[in-house]
């Protein structure tokens, strides 16, 4: 399990934590040797929408296909998780050529925030229910 995690800084007068883009290129840049040592991706299935940013860098240098989903556990109108939970909006071609990488393949999973694991789990049994 490969989770980025940037380093401390102040936050902001509301109360966030704001990174610029460099900051998040140079962290995501700084996994890749232990990604290609350690766990050597087939395969890259990006969380739409922020996890496609740092998908796109980790494809510059790994050079290994990124395959979309598109799930949303938040609801923006009352900008709050769920209840229903997680609604999948989009999911790949498992017959395209790099679908097919799925199964059997090593999957490496990429978003831009993980604060609940609920996304990433729900992704992960997906992938194992629909991937066999």
């Amino acid at each position: 399990e490969y989770i980025l995690t940037m380093a401390a800084k102040v936050p902001a007068n509301d109360g966030k934590v704001y990174f610029s883009y460099a900051d998040i290129h140079h962290s995501v840049s700084n996994l890749v040797p232990q990604l290609r040592e350690e766990f050597q991706p087939d395969v890259m299935i990006a969380i739409g929408g922020g996890g496609f940013i740092p998908a796109r860098i980790l494809r510059t240098e790994l050079k290994v296909p990124i395959l979309a989903v598109s799930l949303e556990l938040y609801d923006d109108s009352t900008n709050s998780i769920r209840e229903s939970g997680v609604i999948c909006h989009q999911w790949f071609d498992q017959t395209s050529e790099y679908g097919k990488l799925v199964e059997g393949g090593n999957v490496l999973i990429v978003d831009e925030v993980d604060d609940s694991r609920t996304t990433l789990q729900f992704l992960v049994e997906q992938v194992m229910e629909r991937c066999k």
